[in-house]
């Protein structure tokens, strides 16, 4: 599971969005306010189609897939991505 959050985090997509939202000059660039305004489920279905085929790929994505949907039947958090 943290490896697809990883390729998630690293993914173009991501790396954009906090390029866009982030202070390079800052402190503390990267907080965990601006990580908690992704949202994995989004992010997830954008790059699901660009995984690769392979078996055990598909089953970390679908592990991943379940957890996030757990976390967000339970979350409140609003989100911008």
């Amino acid at each position: 599971k943290a490896q697809v959050a990883q390729k998630i985090l690293n993914s173009s997509t991501v790396q954009s969005f906090l390029k866009s939202i982030i202070f390079s000059d800052a402190k503390r660039p990267i907080t965990k306010d601006i990580l908690m305004r992704i949202d994995m489920q989004k992010v997830y279905n954008l790059l699901q189609g660009e995984e690769e085929e392979e078996e055990e790929a598909q089953k970390e994505w679908k592990d991943f897939k379940y957890v996030l949907e757990k976390e967000n039947k339970t979350s409140n958090q609003m989100t911008i991505f």
